[in-house]
């Protein structure tokens, strides 16, 4: 049997950022490029463990049981244990922290034929590209941003040495912060050569949106330079 799987060319990259230029960005890519994770913390102190062990477990996870290639029903349930893996290391990383510590996180995997299931926890954004356009936005988790927004504006008019008290929980769904979280939304896509996967956090989306990522994403470029391009416009943004 001859598989119809695309074969993809992935890369990733993140940036140390905050005090003490620390990480606070982890992604794992699979060897066989198969499954991909995003993760971003926020908050304080272990906060700069919790998205690394997140990440490390759907890793863990992927070296002892790799997700079915074509059975949708086994991905869900594989993808819903690496959510669970992943909480538990979070929760272990940051239970005993600040109460304003959380952690989003994207995972994705390729089945056969061509199509992938993303299935996230938080504030993600995850954008399909085709020839110059995005036909779906797969994951954007921000219905209440603006709320939030004027929410923290007006706490840090009351109150700015306590800024880091913020509770990123209340502005999104999020692993670490319980013992047991359920998977926010799942979804899948349908797949062509030449298309382009874009997951990214919370920084990535204040720095670009559904119409403006594609000019960050020349066509036939190569993943790294994307990477890059997007890393940039982040930083540039602040």
């Amino acid at each position: 049997r001859v598989s119809k799987m695309l074969k993809w060319r992935a890369a990733a990259l993140t940036y140390r950022c905050g005090k003490g230029e620390q990480i606070r960005n982890s992604f794992y890519i699979s060897p066989d490029s198969r499954v991909f994770v995003v993760a971003e913390t926020y908050g304080r102190g272990s906060i700069f463990t919790a998205s690394g062990d997140a990440v490390e477990a759907v890793e863990r996870l992927w070296q002892q049981s790799q997700p079915d290639n074509t059975d949708k029903e086994a991905i869900q349930e594989w993808l819903s244990k690496a959510v669970s893996c992943a909480n538990a290391a979070a929760w272990a990383a940051s239970k005993d922290d600040s109460p304003g510590v959380s952690t989003s996180i994207s995972l994705g995997v390729q089945a056969d034929p061509s199509c992938l299931f993303v299935a996230h926890v938080g504030i993600t954004c995850t954008y399909q590209i085709r020839r110059n356009k995005t036909i779906k936005v797969i994951a954007d988790d921000y219905s209440n941003y603006k709320e939030v927004q004027v929410m923290m504006k007006e706490w840090l008019a009351r109150s700015p040495e306590q800024m880091h008290l913020i509770g990123w929980e209340y502005m999104q769904r999020c692993i670490g912060r319980s013992e047991t979280v359920d998977i926010e939304a799942s979804t899948a896509a349908e797949l062509l050569a030449g298309d382009y996967i874009i997951f990214g956090t919370e920084g990535l989306r204040l720095a670009v949106n559904e119409e403006t990522i594609v000019d960050f994403v020349p066509p036939d470029s190569e993943p790294e330079v994307v990477c890059q391009n997007l890393v940039n416009q982040a930083i540039e943004c602040g």
